[in-house]
Parts: C-alpha cells; structure tokens; sequence
C-alpha cells in the first residue's frame, strides 16, 4: 500500500469513528490532506524532525515535536532553558522537507485528541506554542488510536508522502 494509500485508509478509520472524536478531530484530519495537497514553498529543508516526552512534577506527560538541523544541541537548549531532567528523545525522523512535515505533524497531533499546553512551563514560564498534551477524557480515544507510537508510525507516512 503507497504511503498515500495508508494516510486515507487513517482519515477513513478516523471519520468512521467520528461519533466518538466530535467534528473538530476530523476537521483536523482534512486540514493534513489538504496541507499534503499545497505545493512545496521554497523555503523547505533538509532537517529532523524530533519527538520526546517529558514528565511533569504532577504527573502529566507533554510532548513535542519539533525540526531541528541538530537534534543534540536542540535537546541540550531545553534542558538549559527549561531545567528538565525527565524528557525522553523517542524518536527522530530525517526529512528533506522539515516545516512541512512538522505542520502536518502538529495537525495529526489535533487529530489524535491533544491540545496545545495554554499555560506558561513550570520551569521557565514560557508558554510553548508546540507542546502537546491528552486530556484525560480522551486517552481511552488515544490508546484505541495506538497513542505516542501510532503518532511516529503517522509521523514516518506522512514524512513518505511529502518527501516522495
């Protein structure tokens, strides 16, 4: 199955499950094929898109993810900035056109059911405009979805399609 092929079989089994996720998920599951369906802009890169998990003080789990050349010295700038001491690179995904597929990354995020964190990091007190979190309502939704893995495995197709 081409990579294409993979991402509608996703927007079907999503749409079919709408009645569980509400309209706003499957919207944002038409925004990633219409995101694919734009021409490249000029400014595309080379670059890596990278994920990790942190584990806040309370016990909640924000990711990220996010494009870098330097994957080592982005990780490096978060601990400084941010003091963590429990973040977890899970993965990290080479790529030739990195905004692109950090936007559809961060649309496929909304379709999974996370929201962008509102309030400023309790380290910092910088609110980060690219960090995610599940509400605890929707994480039944999230496992059924295959959670954080099924959203690298997505992250890999899309990288596919856009990349191709």
């Amino acid at each position: 199955m081409s990579p294409e092929d993979r991402i509608k079989s996703e927007m079907k089994s999503l749409q079919e499950q709408s009645q569980y996720f509400g309209i706003n998920r499957v919207y944002c599951a038409t925004e990633v094929i219409d995101l694919l369906k734009q021409p490249l802009s000029k400014s595309e890169e080379k670059g890596n898109l990278y994920w990790y998990k942190e584990l806040l003080p309370d016990g909640r789990i924000q990711f990220k993810a996010g494009r870098t050349n330097d994957v080592v010295r982005r990780m490096g700038q978060w601990e400084k900035k941010c003091y963590k001491s429990d973040i977890e690179l899970l993965k990290i995904i080479e790529t030739v056109h990195s905004h692109r597929l950090e936007q559809a990354v961060h649309l496929w995020f909304k379709v999974a059911g996370a929201w962008i964190v509102p309030y400023p990091c309790v380290s910092c007190g910088t609110r980060h405009r690219e960090k995610f979190e599940f509400d605890e309502e929707i994480e039944v939704d999230v496992t059924e979805l295959g959670g954080i893995e099924k959203a690298i495995q997505i992250t890999e197709i899309l990288r596919d399609m856009i990349d191709a």
